[in-house]
């Protein structure tokens, strides 16, 4: 296997596996067609990078780390899709109490859970997570795909619990015809419980993420103000 084939290979399996983990996120689907021009371009920075070292002799590189520098510009827009995922992740937690709530208020009010869903896509389109996954749950159920098979190929792999017993509700009421609203509110309920549970999580935390630059800063300060006047003061009489 030659140079250019070895990059190829590695080329293709970076796309699948960036693919494989991020594309079922609708919002970082249209970022994923720039992270191969990102890959290119922070590997040819890399390259430079270590070529103008070299010439102006500043910096000797041995081979290996050559090779890990290198890689790690590589691998730079694979971390940042990373953080985008986690980022919306924890954003999806966050907002879906609410659209819990509106969904379960549509629904008992007498629309059709397809058409409470299509108006979100519709107003909310692209600006949260909850509304992109809409609006691709809308278009993959326009092309004639079932509930379940979008619930397996495109739900599921979201990783969240409340998120995937929703889109279970609309199917199986779908299947049998049964009363989608008393469901839902029980569903919101538990979700605003564990909305509630991770704030009084967040508070019990903050006194300790608090006491590092109390640590650092200010009780330093404190410290100096007391007690280097009284140094001086000591040292005077003396």
């Amino acid at each position: 296997m030659n140079a250019t084939s070895f990059i190829k290979r590695g080329h293709s399996l970076y796309w699948i596996y960036v693919t494989k983990n991020f594309g079922m996120w609708p919002s970082l689907t249209s970022q994923l067609s720039q992270v191969i021009q990102k890959q290119n371009l922070w590997s040819f920075l890399s390259l430079l990078f270590i070529f103008l070292f070299s010439i102006t002799n500043t910096v000797t590189f041995e081979i290996h780390e050559i090779l890990y520098i290198s890689l790690m510009l590589w691998l730079f827009p694979l971390f940042c899709l990373f953080y985008r995922k986690k980022k919306l992740k924890v954003e999806l937690e966050h907002i879906l109490p609410f659209y819990l709530d509106l969904i379960s208020v549509n629904i008992s009010s007498g629309y059709p859970p397809y058409q409470v869903l299509q108006l979100i896509a519709k107003r909310v389109q692209n600006k949260d997570p909850f509304g992109s996954i809409c609006q691709t749950w809308i278009q993959k159920k326009s092309q004639g795909l079932s509930s379940s098979s979008i619930n397996q190929t495109f739900v599921c792999k979201i990783e969240n619990e409340n998120l995937m017993d929703l889109f279970l509700l609309i199917e199986q009421s779908e299947q049998s015809g049964n009363a989608l609203a008393p469901s839902l509110r029980s569903l919101s309920k538990t979700c605003w419980d564990q909305w509630i549970c991770r704030l009084e999580t967040k508070a019990q935390k903050a006194p300790i993420k608090v006491l590092f630059p109390l640590l650092i800063f200010i009780f330093p300060v404190i410290f100096i103000l007391l007690f280097v006047p009284l140094a001086q003061k000591l040292m005077s009489i003396q």
